[in-house]
């Protein structure tokens, strides 16, 4: 790659040598064709030989006359050739060189490809140093490439072009370029000495551009329209005052900015940049009201402005915060019911509020649903925002979810967790950082609070409820995702709490029933008491599916947590205590934690490191393999008829504690059972069993 320096003039070569590869070329198309070789193929290999020669990309194409070879401008080389007017045909021919060359970086720069355009613009340079052509496209490809990479070199080498080309040919165009150059130097250099000249430099160049244009037609593009660049480059020299790196009147500094972007947006009322650099130049002077004045002066004419917006949000909120810019969206959306943006723009302000809200005092429940509103009127009213306005609906309704948890309307929040899944797939999982957790975590809290609610010691109405709650989220989590360990091990815990409640919830009211069967004075009575009979053996028939879905959800988490002696206990304490089924299943697991339990102790009595507990962790751990021993007890003297053996596994549970076990201890407790059982003074199968109806025990049946 060439390396490219500042301000380029190389001198144009001279002498005869040039000329030759001309005049051979000449010679060889003046040659006549002969038989062996056909004019054709003769033509091809001449093309091959010849300078490629393009005309410039303003030259007008040419018409059927003027491709005449006889008019054309290698005729007129060929005329000077014949002439022997060598200097003039080298003239020539170096106009059309340049004109290829030009044509060629033109092409380049406009596919992007900067820097092969700056070889094509040095070539030309090289014929032809003071090319305006050359200079001007040299420095803007120059600029478009510091701009693009923060790159002062290339910006100094495109402003040396631009000035070379303004000093050189004094025409407008370029000391318009020259004055955007300058001004690109000083918003990009760090030296204050240097913006202030450059500042001026700018000002200066862009007064100049801006006197030659008057009475000319008005550039076709917008960068260098003389207004604008005359803007740019007065709003740069008022700041410059304003930092003392320029000596000048601020206040004409102002107004000739004001002047010039007033006169840019007579020219170009569609195009935003003026009205930004109004607001610009009025929040600089600290004239908010003006600044938001300018942006819906633009907004008028460009409602759908992405730029025009976004500052919009910063001086609403800057002006009266969020419920001033809110009420600024508002009135937009009003006067254009079909702009989707400012529905989409009321919906994320609305949310930051709702959030914020959340944050400082735990509501925001009405906030969160009116910014869902606003999410799905955009998506209905413009299909492009579809996409994005589902992901911000299912945030809003994450956030309602939570407002509703702090407000303590449970089933609500969980109404509103659940419906983030309606909307897509996966939404439970979508979350904000830290600000707000997922849905599924909303879940887990709301499983946590209702666990809370229950009063185990009285099994009230409100209390079987919550956790009926509570199993049905827990499933629902652990069918979202079965390879969670603590979703499988809640699902099988809050069921089997659930399962238990409900059967104990019944159990009074059926022994009641029965008897009012069996002593029913008419048939009347007899037919009501037998339907609450009915009744209660379907919710005990009901019990046992709901501990069947704990069981399930038990054998889950024992295989998720293999090495958990708490899970792998309970795992087979529901098949001993309640489903009393699969005895060997039952007792594995319960060998199995006790094995566990074991190998852990051991493990931290040794001082391994990875059995290190502290007070709690070994709290449970303990407690988790004395319940192993216990239910292994339980297993041996009311499903196996061993006491011996059941008896031992008591007296073990007692000695490991911690906790008091006063089920074994107590006098009916598990130790005097086995005595009485050993004495043959009990038969363990008469023992109450976990689901069956009171009629099929006796009353004075000793209880576990």
């Amino acid at each position: 790659m060439l390396r490219h320096t500042f301000n380029r003039d190389p001198a144009p070569r001279t002498g005869i040598l040039p000329v030759l590869g001309l005049l051979l070329a000449t010679s060889c198309a003046n040659a006549p064709a002969t038989a062996d070789e056909p004019a054709a193929a003769r033509a091809a290999a001449r093309a091959d030989q010849l300078p490629e020669i393009s005309a410039p990309p303003e030259t007008p194409v040419a018409t059927e006359a003027q491709s005449d070879p006889t008019n054309s401008p290698l005729a007129g080389i060929h005329a000077l050739l014949d002439a022997n007017e060598l200097e003039g045909a080298w003239r020539e021919l170096g106009k059309l060189i340049l004109a290829g060359h030009l044509k060629r970086a033109a092409v380049l720069v406009a596919a992007g490809e900067h820097l092969d355009a700056l070889e094509e613009f040095d070539r030309a340079l090289a014929l032809d140093g003071r090319s305006l052509q050359a200079l001007l496209g040299r420095g803007t490809t120059c600029l478009a490439i510091g701009t693009a990479g923060n790159d002062v070199f290339f910006l100094e080498d495109g402003r040396a072009n631009l000035v070379k080309a303004a000093r050189l040919h004094d025409v407008p165009r370029a000391w318009l370029a020259a004055s955007r150059a300058s001004r690109l130097g000083f918003d990009y250099s760090q030296d204050p000495e240097r913006r202030g000249a450059l500042a001026l430099d700018a000002l200066e160049q862009a007064r100049r551009g801006a006197a030659l244009a008057e009475g000319q037609a008005p550039a076709t593009g917008d960068e260098l329209l003389p207004s604008r660049v005359l803007a740019e480059a007065a709003f740069r020299a008022w700041l410059a005052t304003g930092e003392g790196l320029l000596e000048a009147s601020r206040e004409t500094l102002f107004r000739e900015t004001e002047d010039n972007l007033m006169a840019t947006l007579a020219a170009r009322p569609a195009n935003p940049w003026a009205y930004l650099q109004l607001a610009n130049l009025y929040q600089w002077a600290g004239r908010l009201d003006d600044t938001l004045q300018a942006l819906l002066r633009g907004l008028a004419v460009r409602p759908a402005d992405p730029a025009l917006l976004e500052r919009l949000a910063t001086v609403g909120r800057e002006i009266g915060g969020r419920a001033r810019l809110l009420e600024l969206y508002g009135k937009l959306a009003a006067e254009r019911p079909g702009q989707a943006i400012l529905l989409r723009l009321i919906g994320t302000e609305t949310f930051w509020s709702a959030l914020e809200t959340l944050e400082d005092s735990q509501g925001g429940a009405e906030l969160f649903r009116r910014a869902e509103a606003a999410f799905r009127r955009c998506r209905e009213t413009d299909n492009a925002f579809a996409e994005e306005c589902v992901g911000w609906e299912i945030t809003c309704r994450n956030g309602l979810g939570y407002a509703l948890y702090h407000a303590d309307d449970l089933k609500g929040a969980r109404r509103a967790f659940l419906s983030m899944e309606e909307l897509k797939e996966g939404g439970l999982t979508w979350q904000l950082g830290e600000r707000l957790p997922s849905g599924l975590m909303g879940l887990s809290f709301i499983v946590d609070r209702l666990a809370q609610d229950v009063n185990v010691s009285t099994m009230e109405a409100d209390s079987l409820e919550s956790l009926e709650q509570a199993a049905a989220i827990s499933d629902y989590l652990h069918a979202y995702d079965p390879q969670h360990p603590e979703w499988a091990n809640n699902a099988g815990f809050f069921n089997r709490d659930y399962a238990f409640a409900l059967e104990t919830s019944v159990q009074a009211r059926l022994h009641v029933a029965l008897r009012a069967a069996r002593e029913a004075p008419t048939p009347a009575d007899q037919a009501v008491a037998k339907a609450q009979v009915d009744e209660g053996l379907a919710r005990l028939a009901r019990a046992r599916e709901v501990m069947e879905r704990s069981y399930a959800a038990y054998v889950n988490a024992a295989r998720l947590s293999a090495e958990d002696v708490r899970v792998v206990n309970d795992t087979g304490l529901i098949l001993t205590y309640y489903l009393q089924r699969d005895l060997p299943t039952a007792e594995g697991y319960l060998l199995r934690a006790v094995e566990l339990g074991k190998q852990q102790l051991e493990g931290r009595a040794e001082g391994s490191a990875e059995a290190t507990l502290d007070e709690d962790e070994l709290y449970n751990l303990l407690n988790a393999w004395g319940d192993a021993h216990q239910n292994l007890g339980v297993l041996h003297l009311t499903l196996k008829n061993d006491p011996q053996t059941a008896r031992g596994w008591f007296e073990q549970a007692v000695t490991i504690g911690p906790d008091p076990r006063e089920a074994i201890t107590m006098p009916r407790g598990y130790l005097a059972q086995c005595d009485l059982v050993l004495d043959g003074k009990l038969d363990p199968t008469t023992l109450p069993r976990w689901g069956t109806a009171p009629a099929q025990t006796t009353e004075d049946d000793t209880t576990k």
